[in-house]
């Protein structure tokens, strides 16, 4: 079964990277430059995994975590923040609580993009 994958940043060009990385692996990629955007798509159809920007203006990646996170529905949706800024393990830690199962540090490769989805989607 054909995987569905959402990512959400507010630079298109990364979005395409991700989208790029993705091509061979059987995976239908999904695409939000914003929040709310994202919030909207993953409440109307079903995602298997997310990578979600940490920093967006309007709506952080941290507050779409926590508002997939209050939906049942929702809670078998993997997230995986992306960011610029490293995350401590403490502060790591502190994220599982919202769901989220890890982060990948921006500038990142197509080598790491597939493996956090062949890790995290088998």
């Amino acid at each position: 079964m054909t995987k569905k994958i959402i990512v959400v940043d507010d630079e298109q060009a990364i979005c395409e990277s991700v989208s790029h990385a993705l091509a061979g692996e059987n995976v239908l990629v999904s695409i939000a430059l914003d929040g709310k955007e994202a919030i909207k798509k993953v409440c109307s159809e079903h995602f298997d995994l997310a990578f979600i920007d940490l920093f967006m203006p309007n709506m952080s990646g941290r507050q779409v975590c926590e508002e997939i996170s209050k939906n049942s529905d929702l809670n078998e949706m993997k997230l995986i923040l992306m960011s610029t800024a490293r995350i401590s393990s403490g502060g790591l830690e502190s994220l599982k609580e919202i769901n989220i199962c890890g982060c990948i540090h921006k500038p990142f490769s197509s080598e790491r993009i597939v493996q956090e989805v062949r890790k995290h989607l088998g």
